[in-house]
């Protein structure tokens, strides 16, 4: 998954780049041929080679030089029956990639929402951080899966996780120029979901302005302005039901 949200524009901004920052482990064992055979099944979909590669001794932890297990593959492939034998099997929710990157990360980043709502329903934790640390939800606002983000959001997801950066998942949307996921982050959180900021003291429109991200800053700056329009028509109405109390004084 490296490379899946784009914090390396060619002038660097005043944002951080959230480089991928590979997390330590150790050196990955040599495959056997089950292994190898349990990996490509996952990848294929294949339930009937899969269910071999198990029976023949295939390690349910075996990875990729990548560190990617089957799960993740089976996750990130949408290939539901696989992900659903493995996890029957005993495969680790927990398991992650060189990159952080657990098999409910996968689902989210590709749009894989039936694989991830099984995920969530056998126990994954939608909090849990890649190396940089995104959650899930924010992968899936950077990545403009919207089903994904939803699922997340319905099952209880913070909207304004934030990352070693305090970029919220609005952030992220808006730096990947993700409008169906700021509109729904909007819609789902308000406009206080927009105007949060990061430790640059940055919102999601500011970010979207450096990564040079223009349907965003436009929409974003759409939204900011309704948003005052909106509280400047409460205050008039509070205003106005003020002065008709004083008057019935």
């Amino acid at each position: 998954m490296q490379g899946y949200l784009r914090f390396a524009p060619a002038h660097p901004p005043t944002l951080d780049p959230a480089d991928l920052r590979p997390l330590q482990h150790d050196a990955p064992p040599v495959l056997s041929a089950a292994d190898v055979a349990l990996l490509e099944a996952a990848s294929l979909g294949d339930e009937t080679a899969l269910a071999a590669a198990l029976a023949a001794g295939a390690g349910l932890e075996a990875a990729d030089a990548s560190g990617e297990m089957a799960l993740c593959r089976a996750a990130a492939r949408g290939h539901l029956a696989c992900l659903q034998a493995l996890l029957s099997a005993g495969a680790t929710l927990q398991a992650c990639d060189s990159h952080g990157h657990d098999a409910l990360h996968w689902a989210a980043a590709c749009g894989r929402q039936d694989c991830l709502l099984a995920l969530l329903a056998a126990g994954a934790d939608k909090e849990a951080r890649d190396a940089n640390g995104l959650t899930t939800l924010a992968i899936a606002a950077g990545k403009n899966q919207v089903g994904c983000l939803a699922a997340l959001a319905d099952a209880g997801a913070s909207l304004a996780a934030t990352c070693w950066l305090g970029n919220t998942p609005a952030h992220i949307a808006a730096c990947n120029g993700s409008l169906p996921a700021l509109r729904y982050l909007h819609q789902r959180g308000g406009p206080a979901c927009l105007a949060a900021r990061n430790h640059k003291g940055q919102t999601a429109l500011d970010v979207a302005v450096v990564y040079r991200q223009r349907a965003a800053e436009r929409l974003l700056a759409q939204l900011e302005r309704r948003g005052r329009g909106q509280l400047g028509a409460r205050w008039a109405v509070l205003g106005l039901h003020g002065a008709c109390a004083c008057s019935c004084t």
